[in-house]
């Protein structure tokens, strides 16, 4: 390892490699939290925060989520966006 950092080139592709992976992990744990505090909370997130309160499992996915211990992928998908259009529409669930 101390051999690469006397090497300019692989310490910079290094330091540019370690930004992007940080940058992917951690950008989606710091909008949800912009989001989580935010006081102006639009009409269309408060109608999917209420569907996710009655379903518990999407409630525990949700703070997961938030606390970064699983991926935001796995509480934003299709089969949940339909779910959530099907309870803004009336439908039972």
């Amino acid at each position: 390892m101390a051999d690469g950092l006397h090497d300019e080139a692989r310490l910079r592709d290094g330091l540019h490699r370690f930004a992007e992976q940080r940058r992917a992990r951690f950008t989606p744990l710091y909008k949800m939290a912009l989001l989580a505090g935010s006081l102006d909370v639009s009409p269309y997130r408060l109608e999917v925060l209420r569907f996710l309160s009655t379903r518990p499992e999407l409630v525990e996915r949700y703070f997961a989520v938030g606390a970064g211990i699983i991926e935001s992928e796995q509480l934003s998908n299709r089969q949940l966006f339909a779910e959530t259009s099907a309870f803004r529409a009336g439908a039972p669930g």
